[in-house]
């Protein structure tokens, strides 16, 4: 009896040692099945199982659906959003963190996978060799382009170069190896690649359009220098420049030189004897031109119609008086910082003016010019260079002027409609002057005269408040373009000889010598008779006078000039 449950025993141990041998080979042969499969697909970079720590248990119960997840082949970091698609389906997106399900289809099917940057991923899948639960990591290869950075100039790759590539997050940066070589990857069709010059270059900019190897040449940075002669606006040849005093070239026939490889910002200097050397700074620039002041202004005062030279010109600057020699030739040595006046005058031309500094000759810093008060100054580079040749040499034109005029004697200055008629004359006919007596053939004067002088001998004694007040005559003359030049009777004077003896022309007795027309004359010997003219003349300038005219600048002619001691 007791040997009956010793059987059943022994059989249930029996049975139960099977079962356990069974679902160990079950195990098994699933693990076997998933590296046949991975084995299978390895020449195309396949999807496989993740680490222990990252997989999916299987059960009994597995899910129909297979997970896959998406990574950098080079990085191995998760790239989320990517696009699958399965077979002719429309495509989808993976999540963030680069997962998708897809399902667990009887037979075998096609996965592809695209995301911007990388090479496109595709394979036939069976998902009878996949173990249920796996999760299957897909790795992608990044888009690479190989590229070499040159210098144009030097037939040279060019090393330690950055490039830039991408915009916001995918944005990469890369230098250029010893063989100027570089490699950008992930790119997108359309990213903008910038290369960011060494010192001398300008920058370089391609787009990505999927191609595999791009070269780039970068372009030295010019820079064209120009000079001209701040006077003439001549080209300057022959002048030094010298780039942030390492290279130094010379200016051509045009004014003109070039040089390469310049950096980004700079100080350029230049020089050239008889010109103030002047120091500039350029920034990012292809052209510079510049303005090379003389150190003085010299040249030749010439006619404009004949370009012959005009002897004994006047030059005034400011408080300067500089007359010009027999041939016409001057000098201005010491020329003004801040632009000051510069007015160049001739007996017969016309006044011509100018804005002279050191920093130029302007002519046309105001309205011009009615037809008879002047003209803006001309000038051109020297006819006939000056000595030393290699200094800056001008030639100064004076246009000529011819003056009809209109003649009013002293006594119409008591008249004042009468002056209006002779200037509205003069200006509806061809005549473009008037000539006017401010001091009289009898030495009178025709304005109340503060020279202490005039007042002392009654110069002014036939003046009165109810004459025609010269500044009026003066504006008066220009509201009609009307040439005014004032006449003034010098030596001849008949109130000073009288009033003043010992200034005059006197007989061997010491009395005062009378003309045919029974006048006095003042000494042309006495300093005090030139100092009481020119006095006088000062006052008439004031009013705006465009013109004095000196009359009787000389001795008695008429009389009997015997008795003149």
């Amino acid at each position: 009896m007791w040997r009956q449950p010793r059987q059943v025993l022994i059989l249930i141990t029996l049975l139960l040692t099977a079962l356990t041998l069974a679902c160990a080979l079950s195990e098994v042969r699933q693990q076997v099945e998933s590296i046949i499969l991975l084995q299978q697909n390895q020449s195309a970079d396949p999807p496989h199982p993740i680490d222990d720590d990252k997989s999916v248990a299987s059960s009994p119960e597995a899910s129909p659906f297979l997970t896959a997840q998406v990574i950098d082949a080079s990085t191995e970091d998760i790239l989320p959003a990517v696009t699958y698609q399965i077979e002719a389906t429309e495509p989808l997106s993976s999540d963030s963190d680069g997962r998708f399900e897809i399902p667990v289809l009887a037979a075998p099917f096609t996965l592809r996978i695209e995301l911007p940057g990388y090479q496109p991923w595709q394979q036939t899948l069976d998902s009878a060799d996949i173990a249920p639960g796996t999760l299957l990591e897909i790795p992608l290869k990044p888009i690479l382009l190989s590229g070499e950075v040159w210098a144009s100039d030097l037939e040279q790759p060019l090393v330690n170069v950055i490039l830039k590539a991408g915009t916001g997050p995918r944005s990469q940066t890369v230098t250029t190896n010893a063989a100027g070589q570089f490699e950008l990857s992930r790119l997108q069709p359309g990213d903008p690649i910038t290369v960011q010059p060494p010192p001398g270059y300008l920058p370089a900019q391609a787009t990505y359009r999927n191609q595999e190897v791009l070269t780039l040449t970068l372009t030295p940075r010019p820079l064209t220098v120009t000079v001209r002669d701040s006077f003439s606006a001549e080209p300057a040849r022959g002048v030094a420049v010298s780039l942030d005093q390492l290279i130094t070239a010379t200016t051509n026939f045009s004014g003109q030189v070039t040089f390469s490889r310049v950096p980004t910002t700079g100080r350029l200097t230049v020089s050239r004897s008889g010109y103030l050397s002047t120091t500039v700074t350029f920034q990012d620039q292809p052209t510079l031109d510049l303005s090379l002041p003389p150190a003085k202004l010299q040249g030749v005062i010439r006619a404009a119609d004949t370009r012959e030279p005009l002897p004994l010109a006047l030059i005034y600057l400011g408080e300067t008086i500089i007359q010009a020699d027999e041939g016409g030739r001057f000098s201005l040595t010491a020329l003004p910082a801040q632009p000051e006046q510069l007015m160049v005058k001739a007996a017969g031309y016309h006044r011509s003016y100018a804005q002279l500094a050191q920093t130029g000759l302007l002519t046309h810093t105001s309205p011009p010019f009615s037809g008879v008060e002047g003209r803006w100054l001309t000038l051109s580079p020297c006819a006939e260079p000056l000595p030393p040749a290699a200094e800056p040499c001008l030639d100064l034109h004076l246009e000529p002027f011819a003056a009809k005029v209109i003649y009013v004697p002293f006594g119409y200055l008591r008249n004042r409609e009468a002056i209006i008629k002779f200037l509205d004359f003069a200006a509806e006919t061809e005549l473009n002057a008037i000539i006017v007596d401010v001091k009289g053939d009898y030495g009178f004067l025709g304005w109340d005269s503060q020279v202490e002088l005039a007042e002392d001998i009654g110069a002014d004694g036939q003046w009165a408040d109810t004459w025609i007040d010269l500044a009026e005559l003066v504006r008066e003359a220009k509201k009609r373009q009307v040439y005014t030049i004032a006449r003034m009777v010098t030596f001849k004077d008949d109130p000073l000889a009288h009033a003043r003896p010992d200034l005059a022309v006197v007989r061997a007795d010491g009395t005062v010598w009378i003309d045919g027309e029974e006048l006095g004359w003042a000494s042309p010997f006495k300093e005090e008779v030139w100092a009481y003219n020119i006095a006088l003349a000062q006052e008439v300038a004031a009013f705006g006078f465009d013109e004095i005219n000196f009359d009787y600048i000389r001795f008695p002619s008429d009389g009997s000039l015997a008795a003149i001691a």
